[in-house]
C-alpha cells in the first residue's frame, strides 16, 4: 500500500487492521496521512511501515508489529497510543512525535544520525533495546521500564518529570 501526498488510508476497525507477511509494506509519502480515528480499542498492522508522511491516532491504540522507518510526524491525541511492538524501527532525523497521547516502545529502536523527537509521555516499555548514533530526545515526560538496554543511541530526557519501574 502506498499512501500518496494528501491521500488517507483510515483504520476503522480493531484487531488485526492490516495483515500480510514480512515482505509486504505501507509506504506513507509525504503528505500521506494513515488514520486510526473510530474505535477505542486496539488495531494491529502486521505490515511495515514506512513513514515520511503523519500517522494520526486520534482514538484507541494502533499497534505496529513488524518493523518500519519514522521519518515524519505522528500525532497521537489524549487517551490515544501509538504502539511500536515487535520487530526493529528506525527512527530518522527529524521525525517527531506530538500531542497529549501516548508513545509506547517494546522492541529495537535504531535512532540515525540527528535528533528524533517526542514530545508526548512517552514509555520505552520492557525489551525496548535502544541503538543507533542519534539521539531520541524525550520532551514529554513518561516512564522508562525495566529491562530497557540502551547500546550506541542516546536518549536525552527533556522534561523534568521521568518516572522509572523497574
Amino acid at each position: 500500500i502506498t499512501i500518496r501526498t494528501n491521500g488517507v488510508y483510515s483504520i476503522d476497525m480493531n484487531g488485526s487492521a492490516i495483515t500480510g507477511d514480512s515482505s509486504d509494506q505501507i509506504v506513507i509519502e509525504a503528505g500521506g496521512v494513515l488514520r486510526k480515528a473510530v474505535t477505542t480499542g486496539e488495531a494491529i498492522v502486521d505490515w511495515n511501515v514506512v513513514n515520511q508522511g503523519v500517522i494520526n491516532v486520534s482514538a484507541g491504540t494502533l499497534s505496529l508489529v513488524e518493523s518500519g522507518t519514522l521519518g515524519g510526524a505522528a500525532t497521537v491525541s489524549a487517551d490515544a497510543v501509538l504502539h511500536l511492538d515487535l520487530g526493529t524501527f528506525n527512527l530518522l532525523n527529524g521525525g517527531q512525535i506530538n500531542g497529549a497521547g501516548e508513545f509506547r516502545t517494546t522492541t529495537a529502536i535504531n535512532v540515525s544520525p540527528g535528533v528524533f523527537t517526542v514530545n508526548n509521555p512517552a514509555v520505552l516499555g520492557v525489551n525496548t533495546t535502544l541503538g543507533g548514533s542519534g539521539t531520541i530526545a524525550l520532551a514529554g515526560g513518561g516512564t522508562i521500564g525495566g529491562g530497557i538496554v540502551i547500546t550506541t543511541g542516546k536518549a536525552e530526557i527533556r522534561s523534568r518529570i521521568y518516572h522509572t519501574n523497574g
